[in-house]
């Protein structure tokens, strides 16, 4: 089984022997578990990017968007509610500064209030209406095989490992030279050099075959590509922050997103 997890950083700390080591977290993101078939189990893991519509067609299907885009109506329709008492407390203070008279105050109140209760209402009903249609989650849908992993999307998968292959995307370098790229010696710095001391000497050899074969090493493009690190050692795992720490460093930049899974060759 695998698991989607947040890089947060690299860090060091002292191992049972003393000595210091170089240490990876790992920040669990939230799954939520979507549907349960013979073959394996299907989950929304949230991460930093919009779904696509075939996934957001699937997940209205299940009933999985309504729920979460009702909790998110109802927590930005709190979050208005107490940015417009804000405003109308400073309206009030204002008022009593200039110096109007209280009945007039408690009129403008009431009807301010009763206007905003209807426009609030409306807005209720209409996000209502309309959540399972304007989502905006952000999250992905995995597909994980095994049975009966409804209740194991959480840390305890990793309880009883001790190693873990851990993939994630490099950071990208660009367009780099062959000693960047390739780690070549280059050329040398005196005798008749000139002008090409970085550069990787021939790509090709002679009329036959007349062309340079696929796969030479050359400048090109670095970076930006998938990597598994295999066998890397779980050094603490922590179930009250959610977070997993392992011994090396992992691909990617922070607050990437990385995918773990038990180690195949341990």
């Amino acid at each position: 089984m695998k698991m989607y997890f947040e890089k947060i950083g690299m860090t060091s700390l002292l191992g049972e022997k003393g000595e210091y080591t170089p240490i990876t977290v790992l920040s669990l993101l939230k799954n939520h578990f979507v549907e349960e078939k013979e073959n394996g189990s299907t989950f929304l893991v949230e991460m930093k990017r919009k779904i696509n519509k075939p996934e957001l067609g699937y997940l209205i299907k299940h009933g999985i968007c309504s729920k979460l885009e009702s909790v998110k109506c109802k927590s930005d329709l709190s979050k208005s509610e107490e940015t417009e008492e804000k405003d109308e407390e400073d309206v009030l203070e204002n008022v009593n500064e200039n110096g109007i008279d209280e009945s007039a105050q408690l009129n403008l109140n009431d009807s301010s209030v009763e206007e905003d209760k209807n426009t609030s209402d409306e807005s209720k009903e209409e996000s209502a209406e309309g959540a399972p249609f304007d989502v905006k989650i952000k999250g992905k849908v995995v597909y994980i095989k095994g049975k009966n992993l409804k209740d194991q999307m959480d840390l305890k998968f990793f309880q009883n490992v001790n190693f873990v292959d851990v993939s994630g995307q490099s950071k990208g370098k660009g367009f780099q030279g062959p000693m960047k790229r390739h780690n070549f010696k280059g050329l040398r710095a005196t005798h008749g050099v000139s002008v090409s001391h970085r550069s990787h000497g021939s790509t090709g050899m002679r009329n036959d075959p007349g062309k340079v074969f696929k796969n030479k090493k050359m400048a090109g493009h670095m970076g930006d590509v998938r990597v598994t690190k295999q066998s890397l050692r779980i050094f603490k795992v922590d179930f009250e922050n959610n977070l997993l720490l392992i011994c090396g460093s992992v691909a990617g930049p922070r607050r990437s997103i990385v995918e773990v899974k038990k180690a195949v060759k341990k």
